[in-house]
């Protein structure tokens, strides 16, 4: 079994998952833990409209938008929210 990723929130990252409700949190950090085993599961979808080569992936209603490093072992977390309003902010 490959060596799992590391996951890293930017600051912004780390607010905005600081400001879901518990069981939403619990549920994206359940998510998270498996983007570590895993960084490109079959849901994860690149975005496009972007220069950033970044990801997405669902959890309910909220997104988890996300880089991955692959020469240094890293998941970045660059945005988590609901649907509605994480595109927004990363265009």
């Amino acid at each position: 079994m490959p060596d799992p990723y590391e996951v890293k929130l930017t600051k912004r990252a780390h607010k905005e998952l600081a400001a879901l409700d518990r069981v939403t949190q619990q549920r994206i950090d359940k998510r998270l833990l498996k983007l570590a085993e895993e960084p490109f599961p079959p849901d994860a979808e690149k975005l496009s409209g972007i220069d950033e080569d970044w990801y997405r992936v669902r959890v309910g209603d909220d997104r988890i938008i996300y880089d991955v490093d692959e020469g240094r072992l890293i998941v970045l977390v660059i945005r988590i929210g609901h649907r509605r309003e994480v595109y927004r902010r990363i265009r």
